[in-house]
């Protein structure tokens, strides 16, 4: 259906044009010198697909995280030799045959699971408990990965978090193994999305190369849901996640991929009715534990929802439950094992800050993006976002420290059984400082830190789409205001905001200055839609952001407009992927 807004509004939400060719942007402003690497970019790409019989019936994608995959590739080089900086882009289509196969039908085929796209003719009672055990493979395109029809990995749309070079993928020639130490750039770019499904992508061209799971990896990996955001040890390169296998009890299965041997060792398994189907989009840790919340997004009967809704959204349980907790399950990430589990009052997230051992109490502190329900996930239907701003109502979650008690004394406290307490809430910030798409400085992940940073969307401002600005937290500044009180009305003192009217920034990205001193020495990289009227159909530049003062200091025109998207990753050059990547 057509969107109600002006068209110059929406077009971050419509088809983009793929650039298989690299273009050089222009540039505006004073690039740093030092700023130089590749900045890698995932998300929709494609809306409306016509269909081949006839271009006037278009098949319309209905959600925001169902458009299809489109992967972006930005070459960052400083001036040198006299000759000014310059910002080579392309892009490619991640799932191509998908789209041909969308056209060819003439609708979303029936056989896929998405996210949230509601299709007609759906099956439900075909074979009910054999496709209970078999066909939930297909979640998320799988199936095609799982019964390997999809050799080139071209029908697959996975597009929302990027590894470069992860452990135990090899490339479809086997040469070598990928998430060796390497400072010339990645080797492979991997793909990833909320379903056991992986994307191997050409880091320079980003043609998508295979696509496998998890359980290639490891056949013990078996299991339909997975997280988008997993994690990654920086000085070891290991990769941490967990993959989700849904029968009559659910299992939960959390996981380390060794960086030096692509071995695989499953560190724990929670299978348990505190733990029951739920769809989870990330996964953290700190220097000693991995930590799974179970928050609530519950799939309904078990998981069989999802044979009748035939995606993700509906599937969920929209009931809210004020009487289930959402829980905290910490493992031992060295040595494997349950160690505590934690329970808090019920809410939705999807993305953590970060978390972090009290290097003087052994607590683990944990901070996320937290919703009071999942009417975040309907809020995200392209109809609703497209939707002139006056129309609509803030979606970003509220900022949120947990704190856990020392697990380590819970252990030792219960005599070796899984003690279950109760997390504490350290401070929740207002609305008005909501955020979404958080980030960090590389290094600190998972330790310590005193600054994040995210998209934000203020309740009165310009009518711009998705978000309206870029937000700095000072982390330490925030905990000190609300030891003091309340934190309302007293965002200035702990974030501070980037805005220009009309413009949609995306997730930014932190660059760190070679040699900085200070955590936040560095820039951030955000793809913005400017849709101010002057613009037309509005244009989009990577934009530079000094991380300290939050001021522009310069951008990259595109010839193109860069559609709303998820997530990326920074690879400066000289610097081994494993300490800049997730």
């Amino acid at each position: 259906m057509a969107a109600s807004a002006p068209k110059r509004k929406a077009t971050g939400f419509e088809n983009a044009i793929e650039q298989l060719t690299p273009v050089e942007l222009t540039i505006r402003g004073a690039f740093p010198p030092w700023l130089s690497g590749v900045l890698y970019r995932t998300g929709p790409g494609t809306y409306s697909i016509p269909s081949t019989s006839d271009p006037s019936k278009v098949t319309e994608i209905q959600h925001w995280f169902d458009g299809i995959a489109m992967h972006h590739r930005f070459e960052i080089h400083p001036a040198s030799h006299g000759n000014p900086p310059r910002v080579v882009y392309r892009s490619h289509k991640g799932a191509p045959d998908l789209e041909r196969r969308i056209a060819d039908v003439g609708e979303y085929p029936s056989n896929l699971f998405a996210f949230a796209q509601r299709q007609r003719d759906v099956d439900p009672c075909a074979s009910l408990f054999k496709k209970f055990f078999t066909t939930f493979a297909a979640l998320g395109g799988a199936v095609s990965a799982m019964r390997n029809t999809d050799p080139d990995g071209k029908l697959s749309s996975v597009s929302v978090t990027m590894t470069p070079d992860m452990p135990g993928i090899r490339r479809p020639d086997n040469e070598k193994i990928y998430g060796t130490d390497r400072s010339t750039g990645p080797d492979v770019i991997v793909a990833k999305t909320d379903a056991n499904v992986l994307q191997v992508l050409d880091p320079a061209t980003l043609e998508p190369l295979k696509v496998l799971s998890y359980e290639h990896i490891d056949p013990r990996l078996s299991g339909q849901f997975s997280a988008a955001h997993a994690c990654r040890d920086a000085k070891t390169g290991d990769f941490y996640n967990f993959v989700e296998e849904f029968s009559m009890q659910t299992t939960f299965k959390l996981f380390r991929i060794r960086e030096d041997n692509g071995k695989v060792d499953v560190l724990a398994r929670i299978c348990e009715k505190d733990a029951p189907p739920t769809y989870i989009h990330s996964v953290t840790m700190t220097d000693r534990f991995v930590i799974l919340c179970v928050w609530q997004a519950h799939i309904k009967q078990y998981g069989l929802s999802l044979l009748l809704t035939h995606n993700v959204a509906d599937a969920i349980d929209k009931t809210w439950h004020p009487e289930r907790p959402s829980v905290f399950y910490v493992i031992d990430r060295h040595n494997g094992g349950l160690v505590a589990k934690y329970k808090t009052d019920p809410f939705f997230a999807f993305h953590y800050l970060n978390a972090y051992d009290d290097p003087e109490t052994g607590d683990v502190v944990i901070d996320l993006s937290v919703y009071p329900d999942t009417t975040v996930i309907d809020m995200l239907y392209l109809d609703k976002l497209r939707k002139p701003r006056l129309e609509r109502v803030p979606w970003m979650g509220r900022v949120r420290r947990f704190r856990l008690s020392d697990p380590t004394k819970a252990s030792a406290e219960n005599q070796g059984t899984t003690a279950t307490l109760d997390a504490k809430v350290d401070f929740t910030l207002p609305q008005s400082a909501a955020a979404e798409l958080p980030t960090l400085a590389p290094g600190k992940h998972h330790h310590t830190y005193q600054y994040a940073y995210g998209i934000t969307q203020r309740t009165a401002s310009d009518d711009s789409l998705l978000s309206d600005g870029l937000i700095k937290f000072d982390m330490h500044a925030a905990a000190a205001t609300a030891s003091h009180g309340d934190l309302e009305g007293k965002d200035s003192k702990y974030a501070k905001i980037w805005h220009v009217p009309d413009v949609t920034p995306s997730e930014p990205i932190f660059a760190p200055r070679p040699g900085g001193t200070s955590e936040d020495d560095g820039v951030l990289l955000s793809v913005a839609l400017d849709s101010s009227p002057e613009k037309g159909a509005g244009q989009s530049a990577l934009v530079v952001i000094d991380a300290q003062t939050m001021e522009e200091v310069a951008r990259a025109e595109m010839p193109v407009v860069y559609p709303f998207g998820f997530h990326g990753v920074y690879t400066p050059n000289g610097v081994a992927a494993r300490k800049s990547a997730l």
